[in-house]
């Protein structure tokens, strides 16, 4: 646990008080702290808000040696006569922070003050610009008044800023806060959803593949959903976002988005096709490196794991994202008019191979992942010639 302090300078009003900042650990360690700087002269007869301090740096596990900047503030209270805590921000967060959860308290010397009316410990579940909700208690999914604002990204790094809107302690009352982060569960319950299978695994690299619970204000209008996670081939945290084993039904309107709130709970058992293709864009752990996966017939054949060098995107409607590299190969196949292209996949509504990495969706569209319903015998789609044939029965998808 380390601890920092730094000092409001004496004004017209009370002594200065030091004001710790206390960061504890569960499953997230949080380092000793890079340094403080300090607020100039504050002048408690004013009634602006004001600032414990210019800003609180420290670095955490999930930050990759980044900092990050904890920022209380304080407002005169004309009813009290007394200055209270207001806000607090969180700021340069980077994105690898996300899905982690923060847990916020505030102490006189040693007893737990009221964070705002009745609540004396608050948890923000860090999801970028999409962070919007701030619960009440150690555990749960209640809320309470306070609320978030200027939830934002850029450049890799966001911020957010809690405001405290009931009956928060008097800042001459505090001592310290207290910041807890923790992804330790994240994903295995709806109430501390995850933001990715890859975000999951890392929390929890012990977890076996399974359906988990991710969230994002793009996915399903917010609201939670399960997604398929395998946990361990590959390097673990691969998400499952499309499972083929049936040519009939698909179109250009829902090869992007099919069944998406019911996943299959074994892939190689499936009772109906799956995408959700359209949601891997807000799962991929970053806008480029990330990685997605294909296979065909049996796990692990007939594909292989590749990188995307670029900001590519899942949705694209072009055949020029070929700055790709295979990282690992499944099965004896060359990339050819016969199979496998070397490109991403793409989406092309109106064709023939609707997800494809065929530069001609039309033609040659050997190495389609989801084809258009009557197109052909293919089941379900032409893969590769000879070896994968147009039948390999199944093929799957993944994204981290």
């Amino acid at each position: 646990m380390a601890i920092l302090e730094f000092s409001t300078p004496p004004s017209n009003g009370p002594a200065s008080k030091k004001l710790k900042v206390t960061l504890a650990t569960i499953a997230i360690a949080i380092s000793l702290t890079l340094g403080s700087t300090l607020a100039a002269s504050i002048n408690l007869n004013n009634q602006e808000n004001y600032e414990f301090g210019q800003g609180i740096v420290l670095t955490t596990t999930c930050s990759d040696g980044d900092t990050l900047t904890v920022t209380p503030t304080s407002n005169y209270e004309n009813s009290s006569g007394e200055f209270k805590l207001s806000a607090i921000t969180f700021s340069h967060i980077p994105d690898s922070c996300r899905g982690v959860q923060f847990k916020i308290s505030i102490y006189s010397d040693n007893a737990l003050l009221d964070l705002d009316t009745g609540v004396q410990i608050a948890r923000v579940l860090y999801s970028g610009s999409s962070t919007n909700t701030i619960y009440k208690g150690a555990s749960g999914s209640d809320t309470f008044g306070a609320e978030i604002s200027s939830a934002s990204v850029a450049g890799g790094y966001g911020t957010f800023t809690i405001l405290l809107t009931g009956n928060p302690s008097a800042s001459l009352d505090i001592q310290k806060i207290t910041l807890e982060s923790s992804c330790q569960g994240v994903g295995t319950v709806e109430s501390f959803p995850g933001v990715s299978g890859y975000q999951i695994h890392n929390c929890n690299p012990g977890l076996p593949s399974d359906l988990y619970w991710i969230q994002n204000a793009n996915i399903n209008g917010g609201v939670p959903i399960r997604v398929y996670v395998d946990m361990e081939r590959d390097g673990g945290g691969w998400t499952l976002i499309l499972a083929n084993n049936n040519l009939n039904g698909w179109d250009g309107t829902n090869a992007l988005n099919l069944n998406s709130t019911l996943p299959p709970a074994n892939p190689s058992e499936l009772s109906a096709n799956y995408s959700i293709i359209g949601f891997a864009d807000y799962i991929k752990k970053s806008p480029s490196g990330f990685q997605y996966r294909i296979e065909a017939a049996t796990p692990g054949d007939w594909g292989g794991v590749w990188t995307a060098n670029a900001s590519y995107s899942f949705t694209s409607q072009t055949n020029t994202n070929t700055n790709i590299t295979l990282d690992t190969k499944f099965g004896n196949w060359s990339y050819d008019g016969d199979g496998i292209e070397k490109r991403m996949p793409y989406y092309t509504p109106g064709a023939q191979g609707i997800i494809t990495t065929s530069e001609n969706p039309d033609g040659a569209w050997w190495g389609t992942l989801v084809a258009r319903k009557n197109s052909g015998p293919w089941r379900p789609a032409p893969w590769h010639y000879p070896g994968g044939g147009g039948w390999p029965g199944v093929i799957w998808y993944w994204v981290r």
